[in-house]
C-alpha cells in the first residue's frame, strides 16, 4: 500500500475513533488494530499537519477587529468557556445535553 494511501486510511480510522465516543482499547479491538498503531498514526498526523501549517503561514496576517461589549441576558445562569468555545447554559437546561455538549467541545478545543 502507498504512503499515500496509509495515510488516508487513517485519517478515516482517526475520524471514526473520534466520532465513536468509545476507549481506544474497544475501538481497536473492534477495527483489528493495535492501540500502539492508532497512537503513531495520530501523533504522526498530527504531526505533519503542524508542519504543513507552519510551513504555509510563515508571515503573520493581521485583521482589524472591531468588539462590541457583551451584555450578558438575565435568562444566563452560567457561562462555560472550553478553548475558543464560549457557552451560554440558561436556567434549566437538559444536565445530559450540556455533558454532551461539553464533551464534543473538549474533544473540538
Amino acid at each position: 500500500m502507498k504512503q499515500t494511501d496509509k495515510k488516508t486510511l487513517w485519517k478515516s480510522r482517526i475520524q471514526d475513533y473520534r466520532s465513536s465516543n468509545e476507549q481506544v482499547a474497544d475501538w481497536c479491538n473492534r477495527h483489528g488494530v493495535t492501540s500502539g498503531q492508532l497512537w503513531y498514526w495520530m501523533k504522526k498526523l498530527k504531526k505533519e499537519s503542524a508542519e504543513h501549517l507552519e510551513n504555509t503561514h510563515s508571515e503573520p496576517n493581521w485583521v482589524s477587529l472591531h468588539v462590541k461589549p457583551w451584555v450578558p441576558q438575565d435568562r444566563t445562569a452560567l457561562v462555560v468557556v472550553i478553548g475558543a468555545a464560549r457557552l451560554e447554559v440558561p436556567q434549566g437546561v437538559d444536565q445530559k445535553l450540556l455533558a454532551d455538549v461539553v464533551t464534543v467541545l473538549r474533544r473540538l478545543c
